[in-house]
């Protein structure tokens, strides 16, 4: 095998990998993400002692960002205005 069939969306620049497309979720994963979401708010409003995040640490890409803001948009992000850390290579 040749790393182009093995990452087949990657590309080889001096020695190091790059990766390729940045893909926003699929429509499965926004149902997926979003069912997470109630998840949570049906934990919350049961009154479950479930701990609550108090930092988020998240990959600049765009599947992750999407991932965090919906699942956390109307439990932690706005009302409470905690703010994500974006951090490169914590894909």
């Amino acid at each position: 095998y040749t790393l182009r069939t093995l990452f087949p969306y990657t590309t080889l620049f001096r020695s190091a990998l790059q990766w390729g497309p940045d893909p926003n979720l699929s429509p499965i994963g926004e149902q997926q993400v979003e069912k997470v979401h109630q998840a949570w708010k049906y934990l919350l409003a049961s009154g479950s002692a479930v701990p609550l995040p108090q930092q988020f640490y998240c990959s600049p890409m765009r599947r992750a960002a999407r991932t965090l803001t919906v699942t956390w948009r109307d439990i932690l992000l706005e009302p409470k205005q905690l703010k994500p850390k974006f951090m490169e290579g914590i894909r």
